[in-house]
C-alpha cells in the first residue's frame, strides 16, 4: 500500500504545473516554445528557441508554436532550460524588460517606480537580477532599447520564469496610458522624418536606382564598392559571414556593417540598402521589421550616415594635386645634367666613352641614359629610312625595326682570326658587295675576334 501511494505522489509531481504563477490568459494561447541556453563570451546566456522535437527553431515560424502543455512536455522530454512566449502585434501586449535592476540589498529606484506605475503581472527574469513586466497596449513608435531598459510589442521571443514579484498582480492589466508615459520618458517623442541632406539621400526612395526628379546618382557602381568592401577585413566578415562571436547582439553587427557601407557608399542610402540586403546579415527576420514610418534596415543605415565622419575615395579617381609650375620629383643632379648634355651633343658616344670623358662610372651613365631615354633615334623617326641610315643605328635599335622585304637569311660563318689592324679597317663600306643581295648587320667585335660575312 505504501508503494502505491508513493507511485501516485511521484506521478502527481510529474504532471503538476511547474509555473503556477503565469497568468491563465497566456496559458490558453498557442504561442509557447521551449528553449535551451548556450554560454556567451560576456558571461551571459543565449536563449535559443526549440521545436517540439528539441531542435533549434525560428520563433518567427508559426508552424512550430506550441500550446502551454506541449511546451512543458517538450521541455521535460529533452531536458531543456525552460519555456517562453512569442510576442506578436496581434496579441496587443507590451513586454517591459528591466535588466540588472535589483540585488539582494538594493532595488533600482527607476525600475521600482516603473513597476509601481504599471501595476501589472511582473516576474523575476531568468538571470535573476532583472524584471519582466507584461501589460496590455502597444508602442507608439519603434524604439525598443536604451541602456538597461527594453520595451517590445511584436517580433520577440520572451522567456518566462513564473517567479512573480511580490506585491504585483497575478493578471495582465491594460495600461496603454502608462506605457506611453514610460516610453516617452525613456526614449523621447517620436522623431520627425529627416529632410534630405548633403551626402545622404531621401528615405522616400531607398530601394531604387532610377526614378523621378531628385533621386541621387551613384558615385561608384555596386561592383566597385563591393570589391572595396571585400578588401576590408572588418567589413568582409560582416558582409559574408554575418554576426560574429564577439558581438553582444545582432544589432551591433548590423550597425558595424552599416558604418562600413556609409563609408564606402559615400552615405548613399539607396546603394547602402541594396548592398546590405545582399549581405549575410539580411537573412534575419529583424531586417524585415519596421521602425515607425521606415524599416529597420533604413533606420540603422541613417543612423550610421549621421555618425560616419568620412567617405571613401578610390585611388584611381583621386584628383591630381594642383600644378605649381615646378617639375615633379627631385631636381636632376649635376652628374645627370653633364651626362645628358654630352649625349645631346654627341649621340654617337656610348656609355663607356661618355664615362671616360666625364670621369664617371659607366654604370652610372647607363642608369642616367635609361631613365631619360625619351626619343627614338632620328633614323627610326623617318617613314622609310634608307639602308645606310639603318646601318648607322645601334644594333639594339635595328632589332626592333622590321627587316626589308628582300631580306635573306645567311648563316654566319666562322670568323677567321684577324689582327687589330684588320679589325680597325672594317667599316660599313666593307659590306657594300652584299647590300645588293641582302641586308645584313654590321660586324660585331667580340674581343679580338670579328664575326662578319664570308
Amino acid at each position: 500500500m505504501e508503494t502505491k501511494h508513493t507511485t501516485i505522489h511521484a506521478a502527481a509531481q510529474i504532471t503538476a504545473d511547474p509555473y503556477p504563477s503565469i497568468p491563465e490568459s497566456l496559458k490558453e494561447l498557442r504561442i509557447w516554445l521551449p528553449f535551451r541556453t548556450t554560454p556567451r563570451q560576456d558571461g551571459r546566456l543565449n536563449k535559443i528557441p526549440c521545436t517540439q522535437e528539441g531542435r533549434h527553431g525560428k520563433y518567427t515560424n508559426q508552424k512550430i508554436w506550441l500550446t502551454y502543455g506541449c511546451a512543458i512536455a517538450a521541455m521535460r522530454k529533452h531536458g531543456l532550460a525552460g519555456i517562453g512566449i512569442v510576442v506578436t502585434a496581434e496579441l496587443g501586449l507590451v513586454l517591459i524588460d528591466l535588466d540588472h535592476c535589483f540585488t539582494d540589498d538594493a532595488f533600482d529606484p527607476t525600475a521600482e517606480r516603473f513597476t509601481a506605475v504599471l501595476d501589472t503581472y511582473t516576474e523575476v527574469s531568468y538571470s535573476g537580477d532583472g524584471l519582466h513586466a507584461i501589460a496590455g497596449g502597444h508602442l507608439l513608435w519603434a524604439a525598443n532599447k536604451r541602456g538597461m531598459f527594453e520595451m517590445y510589442d511584436q517580433n520577440r521571443f520572451f522567456v518566462m520564469t513564473g517567479k512573480r514579484l511580490a506585491g504585483t498582480p497575478g493578471t495582465i492589466e491594460p495600461r496603454q496610458a502608462e506605457i506611453e508615459a514610460i516610453h516617452v520618458e525613456v526614449f523621447g517623442p517620436e522623431p520627425k522624418p529627416e529632410a534630405p541632406s548633403k551626402g545622404c539621400d531621401t528615405i522616400l526612395s531607398p530601394y531604387t536606382q532610377e526614378g523621378g526628379e531628385g533621386l541621387p546618382t551613384f558615385d561608384y557602381p555596386d561592383q566597385l564598392v563591393v570589391a572595396a568592401v571585400l578588401r576590408d577585413a572588418v567589413a568582409r566578415k560582416y558582409f559574408t559571414k554575418g554576426v560574429q562571436p564577439h558581438n553582444k547582439s545582432a544589432s551591433e553587427a548590423d550597425f558595424a556593417l552599416a558604418w562600413k557601407l556609409a563609408f564606402y557608399c559615400r552615405k548613399n542610402i539607396s546603394q547602402m540598402h541594396r548592398l546590405f540586403m545582399e549581405s549575410a546579415l539580411a537573412s534575419r527576420a529583424k531586417c524585415r521589421t519596421r521602425r515607425g514610418s521606415i524599416d529597420y534596415v533604413t533606420y540603422t543605415l541613417q543612423k550610421a550616415c549621421r555618425m560616419q565622419p568620412s567617405s571613401w575615395e578610390p585611388r584611381t579617381t583621386r584628383k591630381p594635386a594642383p600644378s605649381t609650375g615646378r617639375s615633379v620629383g627631385r631636381p636632376a643632379s649635376e652628374t645627370t645634367r653633364r651626362v645628358l648634355a654630352v649625349k645631346a651633343d654627341h649621340p654617337e658616344l656610348n656609355a663607356s666613352q661618355i664615362g671616360e670623358q666625364l670621369s664617371v662610372n659607366p654604370a652610372t651613365v647607363r642608369k642616367v641614359l635609361s631613365r631619360h631615354q625619351t626619343a627614338e633615334p632620328a633614323a627610326l623617326q623617318q617613314p622609310d629610312p634608307s639602308r645606310p641610315a639603318l646601318m648607322s643605328c645601334p644594333q639594339s635599335v635595328r632589332r626592333l625595326y622590321p627587316k626589308p622585304s628582300n631580306w635573306k637569311h645567311l648563316p654566319a660563318p666562322k670568323a677567321p682570326q684577324r689582327t687589330s689592324a684588320a679589325i680597325e679597317a672594317v667599316d660599313n663600306e666593307d659590306l657594300a658587295p652584299w647590300l645588293d643581295e641582302c641586308w645584313v648587320p654590321p660586324p660585331v667585335v667580340h674581343g679580338h675576334k670579328i664575326r662578319a660575312p664570308a
